[in-house]
């Protein structure tokens, strides 16, 4: 409830008329509904437990036959005819999923502010240093620039809306499932109850999930951005002597950011490393800019090690229930949605993580490659100590590059592309048994 209320003092502060109405009215919907659900989800485990505890009256010495109130609920609800396994207690793990999601965003924020401190300091050392300000000002100040960036949680109304139609009809799947496999009565009074506990619950936790990932998914290509601007930088093509490109991964993004800078308006010119001022600027500048990419990471590597887990966990449990069963069932159904969401969204999210780490990485072989071209003989001669200072400067940077902790990981795992083949194969390995089996299982139902 606390952060249901923060959010909708977040939103009274959002700027412009439409987007502040927009959201006042998400979160204050989204609070009340939560102050009303969270009583009624504690009648419908009562509710649930009555049904079936014929063993905890037992266990407790009392005839489960013999009392009233316990058979008229039976024999009244007759849940296993008329109700899917998944609407009875799917519902948990959906709470579960939410407060996990919402304790994450919540320390995500905390999160944000200690880095924007960090930014802060690092902004002004930046601005302090020759030419320094004027380069980033620049930079800022381009069409779609990455960098100045805000990562503050939000998404367009339009997106907001499907995301929202998209949750519902995922909470249905399984009533609708009832409906046509069973000939269960869509408006069922006397079960209707649970049909709306389950699809309250999960519609609810379906849509911030889908709204946070795209937001992720958003935030992951704008770090793959930021990150070619920056490789566009760092190294000046038409001076070195090096014939290939020191920046393989993203080459295409990083050969039109070098378009971008080249042709734009400012004609922003890369950063020569041998000179002392511009490769203090290029330090400042990567520190800023490793800054943009560990502000979310708390709340990014949470969803996607959620998924994986969910996935996983949802994969094994349909295969289980469709061993057991020979049919598919709503569970089978639910899994399958799951499965097909989660997947998408973890082999994108991965592959960009990855993407940055390597981009990151190949900073080391840069300086290295500077400080070779700096001692190539037969070149212009520089002052000794300026020499040295300045080829000292650079491979202690590549050392300290070399220790530095890649900014993506996952449960304290660096996102490498040995992990990214292990994870997103062995998803998909499932994901394709459990889509099949539940296509088979299928055309059998209909065959039959």
């Amino acid at each position: 409830i606390g952060g249901r209320i923060q959010a909708v003092a977040r939103a009274a502060q959002s700027p412009g008329a439409c987007a502040r109405a927009w959201n006042l009215a998400r979160t204050t919907s989204s609070l009340l509904v939560n102050v009303v659900i969270m009583p009624w989800n504690v009648y419908v485990v009562q509710m649930t437990y009555l049904i079936y505890g014929e063993h905890a009256y037992r266990a407790i010495g009392l005839d489960a036959a013999a009392d009233t109130s316990f058979g008229d609920i039976q024999s009244r609800y007759r849940f296993w005819e008329r109700a899917a396994g998944t609407e009875i207690i799917g519902w948990l793990p959906g709470i579960l999923l939410s407060v996990v999601l919402l304790a994450a965003e919540q320390q995500n924020d905390r999160m944000r502010q200690r880095f924007g401190g960090h930014k802060e300091r690092l902004l002004q050392h930046l601005r302090q240093t020759p030419k320094g300000g004027q380069l980033y000002k620049n930079l800022c100040d381009m069409d779609s620039s990455p960098f100045g960036r805000s990562n503050e949680p939000g998404g367009e109304p339009p997106t907001q809306v499907l995301c929202f139609v998209l949750a519902v009809i995922f909470a249905l799947s399984p009533h609708i499932w009832m409906c046509v496999r069973h000939g269960v009565p869509f408006a069922d009074g006397h079960l209707a109850w649970i049909t709306i506990t389950y699809v309250i619950n999960i519609a609810g936790v379906s849509w911030r999930f889908l709204e946070r990932a795209l937001l992720i998914a958003k935030t992951y290509k704008a770090n793959l951005h930021e990150c070619a601007f920056f490789q566009a930088l760092s190294w000046q093509e038409h001076k070195s002597l090096a014939i290939m490109d020191p920046f393989p991964t993203r080459n295409e993004d990083v050969q039109n950011a070098r378009r971008v800078l080249r042709e734009g308006e400012l004609r922003i010119a890369p950063l020569n490393l041998e000179d002392p001022t511009e490769s203090k600027v290029w330090w400042h500048l990567r520190e800023i800019m490793i800054s943009d990419l560990k502000e979310t990471r708390l709340i990014s590597e949470a969803t996607i090690f959620l998924s994986v887990t969910l996935s996983w966990f949802a994969g094994i449990i349909c295969l289980v229930l469709l061993l057991d069963m020979h049919e598919v069932t709503s569970t089978t159904l639910v899994t399958a949605a799951v499965m097909t969401v989660m997947s998408f969204f973890t082999y994108i999210v991965l592959r960009r993580a990855r993407d940055v780490n390597l981009m990151v990485t190949e900073h080391t072989t840069l300086l290295h490659n500077v400080v070779a071209e700096v001692n190539m003989p037969l070149r212009p001669q520089r002052p000794l100590d300026s020499h040295l200072q300045q080829e000292r400067f650079l491979l202690q940077l590549a050392t300290l590059i070399e220790r530095q902790q890649p900014p993506e990981t996952i449960a304290s795992f660096a996102v490498s592309p040995q992990l990214f083949s292990a994870i997103v194969g062995a998803q998909l390995l499932l994901f394709g048994v459990t889509v099949l089996t539940f296509a088979h299982g299928l055309v059998a139902l209909i065959v039959a």
